[in-house]
């Protein structure tokens, strides 16, 4: 409700006449202010699926895993580059010549048994890959039907879980915030049922997810 901002009448009836927590109002709520994200996320992930990343998808050889050993149809090294700025995204090589991230400006190198992921921290990960324990095949054709896969249905996969998450914690907020109304109140030594204060702190947020929902399309 718009009165939610503003009104201390409002917030006066939340307490005295209206019944419940307000948890399935939260529910709705949440739903609603998190639309424009995951649009902004969808149309992000569609644009990245079919601008961005055919460019990169092109350059991928076939890559076979069998035994934890990488098996590709190209010589190497072979160098995947980013066709947007030409910079260096993925190194491959199974000659022995790479040995670490150390060896090459790429984000991502892929040897005959191992894979390194460089880290924003500086803090390089290592896959070996006897962990998988599965043998399979990545090819452009693979990586297409992902890509396609993400952009028809990213969103949808997606949504459930982002709200699941996002009303949990906002739960959690609330009953803290009434925790929070009950110690004002005995500080003030004024009577106030905790099912009222997590209902008046449901109302209390709602300003701030509007908001943020608002910033979220504006931005």
């Amino acid at each position: 409700p718009y009165m939610s901002f503003y009104s201390a009448p409002f917030y006066q009836d939340v307490a005295r006449n209206w019944h419940g927590l307000g948890f399935f109002y939260l529910f709705l709520l949440v739903i609603i202010t998190w639309l424009p994200d995951i649009y902004a996320l969808q149309k992000w992930v569609s644009e990245t699926a079919n601008v961005e990343a055919p460019g990169i998808v092109e350059q991928v050889p076939r890559i076979e895993i069998s035994d934890g050993r990488v098996h590709v149809d190209v010589k190497t090294p072979y160098y995947i580059y980013n066709p947007k700025d030409e910079s260096l995204l993925i190194a491959i090589d199974t000659s022995g010549q790479l040995r670490s991230l150390r060896d090459t400006d790429a984000r991502l190198l892929l040897t005959d048994r191992e894979l390194f992921i460089d880290s924003d921290d500086g803090n390089d990960r290592l896959l070996s890959l006897d962990e998988i324990g599965a043998n399979f095949v990545v090819d452009q054709d693979l990586i297409f039907q992902i890509l396609g896969w993400l952009d028809s249905w990213f969103a949808i996969v997606a949504f459930p879980f982002v709200v699941a998450f996002s009303y949990a914690f906002r739960i959690i907020q609330v009953l803290v915030y009434a925790l929070i109304a009950l110690l004002l109140a005995a500080l003030l030594k004024t009577q106030l049922k905790y099912t009222v204060a997590i209902r008046l702190a449901v109302m209390a947020i709602t300003p701030v997810l509007i908001l943020d929902m608002l910033r979220s399309i504006f931005d």
